[in-house]
């Protein structure tokens, strides 16, 4: 029955082993690449940014003049004005108006021109944004990353010390067989062989949930994958302290996205500061209006000789009768009304702001506030960055001294394992005490291998 069991926990190791040599494996440059290529909230990012092009855009476009055109047309009852004779009239008018007007603002305090670079900050803030979040998605793939690398490690480990312990149990048992030790020796052995392979179920569950922390972070659900064990070198003393910490620092000041984002936040509050002084300036604009209309009362003469007298005589001073010309009309038509009745008008329009409920004032005084926050914010960042460098540093130095002597403590132990072998298979020690020399064998180069992931990867 024991065998059979062994038998079936090799196949499943078999057939596991199988289905992951059939999965691709990603290298962190490829996961990089992909979460680059299809996060949700970069798309999002790079839409903002579109949004950012199109206003800083439409800031400079505000300089030029706008131009807009109104037609209008109705018909008046009762008692009105012809509006093209300025009569009045009891009849119904049909009337029609058109106008085109424009306007070119020739000062208003500086206000465009600080609009146009604060939405040139705004862009530059937006493709900031953008990188900030990107780094920060780097950081937590390869987090990800890296508890894969460590979870897969430690399976591996399990796997060689499940492999080690049944040959030692096979051994054991050729012993007992043969009466040099007593049959209670195998059951240490078997005990060990179950918490090894709890053990390696638990690695086994811990890297599947790993991996399912990068596929979410990817946003990939397609295909099954894994990764790939990246050949790192030993951590060496050169190499760390190559990282200083303060050069590191100023380095960082002028390559990370997160603290030239903070700085820019500044520099866009104190030009939004600007922008608030400027509504105290007057504004200046040029305009132009141009109008014609048309009435359906207007007449014109249809000919310009008479059509004939009048009925009646007009009666002079002198008491002399005359017979006045009489003349046919006809309905002006649209075209020529339009003509005719077409005027313009050209003027300059001054708007000085003498009282407006303080509202210039508050927007002063809420942009001085701003500014002062985004300083703040700035230190906040700076310190921050600082502290994060100075941890990674620390917990890279840790990694080396744990790495290194994890290592000299693994010779040692190797040593001493086979020490205990050779004295256990001559019957000086009991299994017990072969179980623990090899536990914490398997315990110190699952140590060394966490210390060198944690080195590389500080």
């Amino acid at each position: 029955m024991m065998r059979f069991s062994f038998l079936l926990i090799a196949l499943l190791f078999a057939s596991n082993l199988w289905a992951q040599s059939n999965v691709e494996a990603w290298s962190l440059a490829k996961c990089l690449q992909y979460a680059r290529q299809n996060n949700r909230q970069l798309q999002q990012l790079a839409l903002q940014t579109q949004s950012a092009v199109v206003n800083e855009r439409q800031s400079r476009q505000d300089r030029l003049p706008n131009a807009n055109a109104g037609l209008s047309s109705g018909t008046n009852l009762g008692r009105s004005i012809d509006p093209t004779t300025n009569t009045f009239s009891t009849q119904a008018i049909g009337a029609i108006q058109a106008n085109l007007s424009s306007s070119v603002t020739l000062y208003n305090g500086g206000l465009l021109k600080n609009t146009i670079a604060q939405r040139g900050m705004e862009l530059e803030l937006a493709q900031l944004q953008t990188d900030e979040t990107a780094n920060n998605l780097t950081l937590s793939i390869i987090a990800a990353y890296l508890q894969i690398l460590l979870g897969e490690s430690q399976v591996s480990v399990i796997d060689q010390q499940i492999a080690m312990t049944q040959t030692q149990r096979e051994r054991v048992t050729k012993l007992i067989e043969a009466g040099v030790l007593p049959a209670g020796d195998i059951l240490d052995i078997d005990a060990q062989i179950a918490s090894d392979n709890l053990s390696r179920v638990n690695g086994t569950n811990s890297v599947a949930a790993a991996l399912l922390n990068l596929r979410q972070l990817l946003a990939y659900y397609e295909q099954p994958f894994g990764i790939e064990h990246p050949n790192y070198p030993e951590p060496n003393e050169a190499d760390l302290y190559s990282r200083n910490p303060e050069n590191t620092y100023q380095k960082a000041l002028t390559t990370q996205p997160g603290l030239k984002t903070s700085m820019l936040q500044t520099q866009i509050a104190r030009q939004q500061l600007k922008i608030a002084a400027c509504n105290k300036l007057p504004v200046v604009s040029l305009n132009l209006n141009v109008s014609s209309n048309y009435s359906s009362l207007m007449q014109r003469l249809a000919s310009e000789l008479p059509t004939g007298l009048a009925q009646a005589p007009l009666i002079t001073a002198s008491g002399e009768s005359i017979f006045s010309p009489t003349f046919s009309f006809e309905k002006t038509p649209l075209f020529t009304q339009i003509a005719d009745n077409l005027g313009a008008l050209v003027g300059v329009n001054v708007s000085i702001p003498i009282f407006n409920r303080n509202r210039v004032k508050n927007s002063l005084s809420l942009a001085e506030i701003g500014i002062q926050n985004s300083q703040l914010n700035e230190k906040i960042v700076q310190e921050r960055l600082r502290q994060n460098i100075e941890q990674a540093y620390l917990d890279a130095r840790a990694a080396l001294t744990r790495y290194q002597s994890t290592k000299a403590n693994i010779d040692a132990l190797q040593k001493a394992l086979q020490h205990t072998e050779k004295r256990y298979n001559l019957g000086m020690l009991n299994s017990l005490d072969y179980v623990n020399a090899r536990n914490r064998l398997a315990s110190a180069e699952l140590n060394l291998q966490s210390a060198k992931y944690d080195y590389f990867f500080d």
